[in-house]
């Protein structure tokens, strides 16, 4: 990959989290917005997101992003072929209630580092999240989930691979 202007990455990286956003907002319109959550509300624990993320893959609207327990890595992809793009680097948590990655996304005019965070509460029926710094609290998942939750969309092991490696192929020609 060519080396970039500190705006060329940022662009870059502003577009493959752009998809992100773009499938949790769609999440918000079909689930629904929540109002900021309740005072009495709380943030999930570091041990309740593990649960929640560890070796799981959460689908997007065009890719996906696998939460691998060994490194901790992330890995991801969005689109397909020289129009896609794909990540690579570490997830954590934070509190309070906080998942993080933090990647190097490739794509085909380069490369940029991104951090995306996303803050989760709960009311003890609802588990809100909202993407940081400033994205609208919608409902993550009802407890129990209920079909149509995002948290629905956190899948059982590693769907990220072929998509990813497709993607590595068609940009390192």
């Amino acid at each position: 990959m060519k080396n970039l202007s500190r705006f060329q990455a940022i662009r870059i990286a502003t577009v493959a989290l752009t998809l992100l956003a773009t499938t949790v907002a769609n999440a918000a319109d079909v689930i629904g917005q929540a109002p900021e959550p309740a005072v009495e509300s709380r943030s999930l624990t570091t041990d309740e997101l593990y649960d929640i993320y560890a070796n799981r893959t959460w689908v997007w609207e065009d890719g996906a992003g696998y939460f691998e327990v060994a490194g901790r890595r992330f890995t991801a992809f969005t689109k397909s072929g020289r129009s896609g793009s794909y990540a690579d680097g570490r997830w954590f948590l934070t509190n309070p209630g906080r998942v993080c990655f933090r990647a190097t996304w490739f794509a085909a005019d380069g490369n940029a580092e991104a951090v995306t965070c996303f803050e989760h509460k709960t009311d003890g029926n609802t588990i809100s999240q909202r993407r940081l710094p400033d994205g609208e609290w919608y409902v993550f998942s009802h407890l129990p989930p209920k079909r149509g939750d995002e948290i629905l969309k956190l899948k059982a092991g590693n769907r990220v691979a072929a998509g990813f490696e497709r993607n590595k192929t068609a940009l390192s020609r």
